[in-house]
């Protein structure tokens, strides 16, 4: 029920949750050398006759550990994509069958949990079975259903702290693309000052001067570069980093709205007044 194999790689322990995109397995480092290496091939036929082969080439190992540190998380948030589209699935199953009348009650709820764990195995964790079967477990031992619908509420808000703590790899990737471009630019600028430094001791006239001069100023726009390669990369992942998040937030929702509909409201707790 996987969109796709290569989920199995990237989610810690087979699961579903969320809690297993907060450490990454070597998929995650893998994917940014891979994605270093896309990268500079892309730009290796522009040689020397670009500014983006500039950017990259002249911009030394700061670079590449710039490109290095935006595949990682880009992968990451690809692969959630995929695995969000996967759990959308679930939205659109009969998960809890009527077969037991339009209401479940408490002698029937411990039954729908444990047919809900045989059919879906360890997507059992995933945020919408994993509900669904806390819920039912809870409603077949207590029978109490405003008890059950607090367990919901809380689980909802578990899942969203769980959700905004999951993007802390992502965010700090975000955080450290920027601060790499710097550390570059003062890297650069620190060589360039060092080198008029040292021409301009040994030089005899002006010309000597502006020539040391222009070869410093060469060097400061080179040095700039890595800030510049840090900034894009940092503002693209930010885009989609977010957009994934608020798409995840709305699956929640339909969640919340799913468990409403499918399970809130047709949970009786006194036996008496069952309907057929």
């Amino acid at each position: 029920m996987q969109n796709s194999a290569v989920l199995v790689a990237v989610k810690e322990g087979g699961k579903g949750s969320l809690a297993g995109w907060r450490t990454l397995d070597w998929s995650g480092p893998i994917c940014g050398l891979c994605f270093v290496a896309i990268s500079y091939g892309v730009i290796v036929p522009l040689a020397g006759r670009s500014y983006l082969w500039a950017v990259f080439f002249q911009s030394g190992w700061i670079g590449v550990a710039i490109m290095f540190f935006a595949g990682w998380p880009s992968w990451l948030l690809y692969a959630r994509h995929l695995l969000t589209k996967g759990r959308e699935e679930l939205l659109r199953e009969e998960l809890l069958p009527g077969e037991f009348g339009k209401l479940i009650l408490k002698q029937d709820a411990l039954l729908l949990a444990r047919r809900l764990q045989a059919t879906l195995g360890d997507r059992i964790e995933e945020p919408l079975p994993r509900r669904l079967y806390r819920a039912l477990s809870h409603f077949g031992v207590r029978g109490d259903v405003s008890e059950t619908v607090d367990l919901l509420e809380k689980q909802a808000s578990a899942d969203a702290q769980e959700l905004d703590t999951s993007y802390t790899m992502v965010r700090t990737f975000i955080w450290a693309l920027p601060i790499l471009g710097f550390i570059g630019t003062v890297m650069g600028i620190g060589a360039s000052i060092g080198a008029f430094s040292t021409q301009l001791r040994s030089a005899e006239d002006l010309v000597a001067v502006k020539s040391a001069l222009g070869v410093v100023i060469e060097g400061l726009a080179l040095a700039f570069n890595t800030t510049l390669l840090g900034l894009v990369t940092s503002l693209v992942l930010v885009f989609a980093s977010n957009a994934l998040f608020k798409a995840e937030q709305a699956y929640l929702a339909r969640i919340r709205e799913y468990c409403t509909e499918h399970l809130e409201l047709r949970l009786k707790g006194d036996p008496s007044q069952t309907e057929s």
